[in-house]
């Protein structure tokens, strides 16, 4: 079913209007401000070199930092920057933030705008970064040098932004520094019986260029590494922080990884192993996360948790190893033993998953489901995974009926977090794979409607819906051959007409959830017109003129 049938506009209309403040300004307007912001920021930013070459004479940055909110503003405009302007507006950011050491606030502001331009338009900048300073930074936090009572939220949003940018720098280190990177940080890594074990690794973390496997012209034995860090990681096998880190890395390596230049078939049991425990799911009679081993120093859990062991972050990264490995290798047998390893990681799950066995695990299977998805959509979006590693149409299916079998459950749970990552991504997944989405949503909806001893569902059930309501609409008529389900425009009649009584004035919760269903089958349709007049929608015959006032009259 096109768009055009359902009298939804094109995505050429939507993206010709995507952005009403220019669709209504005066041509000559919108020419000049075309022509004319590009030269103004390419003025502004030679104005902030002078200033810099002054300051670094005079020793006086006040000049310098007066410049920091008219270049800033150019960063909102919605008209196009040159390249050479942008790297060269990063550079000086770069450059001000080490000219200025001691002044956190200053180098906040100015490695927050640093990050800004390579968060933005990262790939059209040709930045050379040097990772030594970064590190020089960060390391500050780590040693305790401070020079003057700052504060500490000034400290924490600083140490915050540094870190954020040593991140966001990554992909402009030169060539040879992850071999660079890995020399300077093994020794301190290697000493387990010390703080920097600890320390090292999250710096690792956060430094190491792991997009450098995915280029043609990488020489780094990112092989040897891998088989190094897996036995390294198994030192401290119950600290959470210290197998984070690792598998952070191994998830970074694994999406950038399209060439095949790491052996994953002799680390894949470790992982899978590893990501289960991520997921905290007492099996085998234990207890979720480990109760004993050996804490993390407070010092390296204040810099760098956020980035490697924080709440979610150890599910997102098994997620995302796992993700990114699906279909990329092939069993003995002919089939993938990745997804063989994702459908067994769910087998375990799904039974935790149930909406009777409540319990501190099901926000990390929301988590999993949550970051899955997210994933496995950047990747069939990924133009660069969609060349070097595709996944067939067989691959994409059994994924979305793996993640259903968590979905299904989810819909229903008693934990919101979990409720709410299920509509969402059922809604997300009926893009790919309408077939093994919307029959089982429809039939569970629709369960909730017509039986009494199910009408407890019918919040939940209305949120589904709702996710799922515009790819039913635009999901082609063999999704619903499976014989359990109506047509989609009698399915959508029926609905409108029956929800009309969750308008209850006794249960905020039923009535909000049955207003925002309107609220999208509303905004889904050009006009509300009734069979036989203009604009009216042929494949949904659909008498609005009757429905409208009983709307208003609940």
């Amino acid at each position: 079913m096109t768009r055009r049938a359902w009298g939804m506009s094109t995505q050429g209309e939507w993206r010709e209007t995507k952005w009403v403040c220019t669709t209504h300004l005066e041509p000559a307007v919108a020419s000049k401000a075309a022509s004319e912001e590009p030269e103004r920021f390419a003025r502004a930013v030679t104005a902030l070199e002078r200033a810099l070459d002054e300051a670094k004479a005079t020793g006086d940055f006040t000049r310098v930092h007066a410049r920091f909110q008219p270049t800033s503003q150019f960063f909102s405009a919605r008209t196009g920057l040159r390249p050479e302007d942008l790297t060269r507006c990063a550079h000086l950011a770069i450059d001000i933030m080490h000219a200025v050491d001691g002044d956190v606030s200053a180098q906040a502001r100015w490695g927050g705008m640093a990050t800004r331009v390579m968060e933005t338009h990262g790939k059209r900048l040709r930045l050379s970064v040097d990772w030594r300073p970064l590190r020089t930074l960060v390391r500050a936090y780590l040693d305790g040098d401070s020079t003057g009572y700052n504060g500490a939220i000034p400290l924490a949003v600083h140490q915050a932004i540094v870190s954020r940018l040593a991140r966001k720098s990554r992909r402009h280190f030169a060539p040879d520094a992850p071999a660079q990177i890995w020399a300077t940080l093994e020794p301190e890594i290697r000493a387990v019986d010390t703080a920097d074990c600890f320390e090292g690794l999250g710096m690792l973390s956060i430094l190491m260029p792991c997009s450098r496997i995915g280029d043609d012209d990488d020489t780094n034995p990112w092989d040897e590494w891998v088989a190094t860090w897996i036995e390294m990681s198994s030192w401290m096998h119950t600290n959470a922080f210290w197998l984070s880190g690792w598998h952070a890395l191994f998830a970074q390596l694994s999406k950038h990884d399209r060439k095949g230049r790491i052996d994953w078939a002799k680390h894949r049991a470790h992982m899978h192993t590893t990501a289960l425990w991520f997921m905290e799911m007492p099996v085998g009679g234990g207890e979720g996360s480990c109760p004993f081993g050996r804490r993390s120093p407070s010092r390296a859990t204040y810099v760098f948790n956020r980035f490697v062991n924080e709440d979610g972050m150890r599910v997102r990264t098994a997620a995302k190893a796992l993700v990114y490995r699906l279909g990329t290798t092939t069993g003995g047998d002919g089939g993938d033993p990745d997804a063989d390893a994702m459908d067994a990681i769910v087998d375990v799950a799904e039974t935790y998953a149930h909406p009777s066995n409540n319990g501190r695990w099901h926000q990390n299977i929301a988590l999993f489901v949550q970051h899955c998805v997210r994933y496995f959509r950047k990747r069939c979006a990924s133009k660069r995974h969609v060349d070097d590693t595709p996944l067939s149409p067989e691959a994409k299916e059994r994924f979305v009926r793996c993640m259903m079998r968590l979905i299904d459950p989810g819909m229903y749970s008693k934990n919101g977090k979990f409720r709410m990552a299920s509509s969402v991504c059922a809604g997300q997944l009926a893009y790919t794979c309408p077939a093994a989405v919307l029959p089982k949503v429809m039939t569970r909806f629709q369960e909730a409607i017509e039986h009494s001893t199910a009408t407890h569902q019918l919040s939940a059930a209305l949120s589904v819906m709702t996710s799922c309501l515009r790819p039913m609409l635009l999901a082609p008529m063999d999704a619903f051959q499976c014989g359990t389900v109506p047509p989609p425009a009698d399915y959508l009649a029926a609905v409108l007409d029956a929800t009309l009584p969750g308008i209850d004035a006794n249960d905020s919760h039923k009535t909000l959830g049955v207003v925002r269903l309107y609220a999208s089958v509303v905004s889904n349709f050009g006009v509300l017109a009734d069979p036989g007049e203009d604009g009216a929608c042929e494949s949904f015959p659909f008498f609005w003129s009757e429905w409208i006032p009983a709307v208003f009259d609940r």
